[in-house]
This record gives C-alpha cells, structure tokens and sequence, in this order.
C-alpha cells in the first residue's frame, strides 16, 4: 500500500501549522546564505537543495526519507498521458454598479439590472467575457480591445427603475400642486355657530 499524505487545508486551525511549516523550513535551511544573480540561478539551486537536501531528510509525520516515501509512492500514480488538461479559467471578483455595469479592463459591460449592485464572477473565455453570479452565467459580451467602452444589451436594463427619466437629485423633494380640498358645509351650519347654537 503507498503512501496517502494528508491534504491539509490551510484556512483550518487544526492543519495550518502544517502547510506553514514546510515554509519555515524552506527559509530557515534553503534561504539563508542564498546569492543569485537571476531567477533561473534560484531556480537551479532550489532544485539542487530540494534533491539533495529536502528529499533526502527523514519527515517528522511519516518518519522516514521523503525520497523513500515517493519512490514507494510512484507505481500507484495513474498516467497522464492522452488525458486532456484541466481547463483553467482564471475569474475576478467585481461588483456591479448601481447602473447595472461591470467594469473590467477599463471598459464597461452590462448586466441585468436585478444584479445590480450585487458581487459577480468575470472571466475570458474564447474572445469573450462571461459574467457569472452563484455558478450561472447571467451575461455575455464579445470582449473590447479597446478602452473606456460601454458594451450594453438592452435585454440587460429593460424594466429598470428610472430607465429613461432623470432620477431626483439627492436631497430635494418634489412638490406637486393641486386644488386643496374644502368640505363644503350648509349656511345653515355657520348662522347657527354664530347665534352660540352650534356644536
């Protein structure tokens, strides 16, 4: 039977020192004394201290070489030959603005106006860019090469509130003027007040 290590998940309080420690140990052993004119010079040096050093050292949670570990480790792994690559899409995080656009890249793309406001997931994907909220795709754009754009889909705001009117200015209130409503009373009413009558 291989070796399984542990997946330790670094937002966890019961796993964090784990993955943390392997980075102590990187600079506290490999780090130190380090002289390099270039990235590809670290780059060299790290692979000769991860075969030299790190491999060969005995690991405090298995207790024995993690070479020895990885060697037992290998014929268990499956091949990845003919497998397709995952597909990696990197995604930002942006918020939609109250007019219901997104800003990406300098320009500006729309989205339905119940989104408005709301936290949505970009991406490029195939010469466009995709919106996403909650794992569903809510818009689609053909992605601008230029700058400073609006690319809008008039679906997008149909229905918006104050789409199409001028909205009140922050602070004022609009007043309305009309005809005040009077009750209209019998004379009979009023001579009867003025002769001490009247209720």
């Amino acid at each position: 039977m291989g070796f399984r290590p542990r997946l330790c998940q670094p937002y966890r309080a019961q796993t964090k020192g784990k993955v943390e420690r392997g980075i102590r140990y990187l600079r506290t052993s490999f780090l130190p004394g380090l002289q390099a004119f270039s990235l590809e010079e670290v780059n060299g040096q790290l692979r000769g201290w991860v075969h030299g050093v790190a491999n060969r050292r005995v690991h405090g949670t298995t207790h024995e070489a993690v070479r020895e570990a990885w060697a037992r480790e290998q014929p268990h792994l499956q091949p990845l030959a003919g497998r397709q690559p995952y597909p990696l899409v990197p995604q930002e995080l942006r918020k939609a603005g109250r007019d219901a656009y997104v800003t990406y890249r300098a320009n500006r793309y729309s989205v339905p106006w119940r989104y408005a406001g709301q936290e949505v997931w970009v991406r490029e994907v195939a010469g466009h860019l995709e919106i996403h909220r909650d794992q569903q795709a809510i818009a689609r754009h053909p992605l601008s090469a230029g700058r400073y754009q609006v690319l809008t889909q008039a679906e997008h705001h149909q229905g918006m509130p104050y789409r199409g009117e001028a909205r009140p200015a922050p602070g004022k209130v609009r007043l309305q003027a009309g005809v005040p409503q009077v009750e209209a009373r019998p004379l009979a009413h009023y001579q009867a007040w003025a002769e001490g009558g009247g209720r």
